[in-house]
C-alpha cells in the first residue's frame, strides 16, 4: 500500500438542484445509490437509504447519470479558485 498511487478529483455539479443523486460506482459492475428520505423528523432521526446492484442495465444507467453530472461539473481547484476571487470583491 505504501507505494500505491491514488489519483483523486473532486468536481461540483453545475446543476442547481440540490436533489443530486450520490452514488459509488465499482469498475462498471457494482453500484451504490444513496437516497435521503423526505421525512419530518429531524436530520439526526432521519436515515439514508442505499440500494447496492450488479444488475448491469442499472449500473450502466447510473454510469451515464454520473459521466454526464462529471462532464458538466466545475472542477473543485477551480471553484475554489473562483470563490477566493469573488469573496475578495
Amino acid at each position: 500500500m505504501s507505494n500505491a498511487r491514488i489519483n483523486f478529483e473532486g468536481r461540483k455539479p453545475n446543476s442547481g438542484s440540490t436533489l443530486l443523486p450520490r452514488m459509488v460506482i465499482r469498475d462498471e459492475e457494482e453500484t451504490l445509490f444513496f437516497i435521503t428520505p423526505k421525512t419530518n423528523t429531524s436530520m439526526v432521526e432521519q436515515g439514508d437509504v442505499c440500494l447496492w446492484t450488479n444488475c448491469k442495465p442499472l449500473v450502466q444507467a447510473f454510469v451515464g447519470v454520473f459521466e454526464e453530472l462529471w462532464r458538466n461539473a466545475t472542477s473543485i481547484q477551480e471553484k475554489i479558485a473562483t470563490t477566493r476571487t469573488e469573496n475578495k470583491h
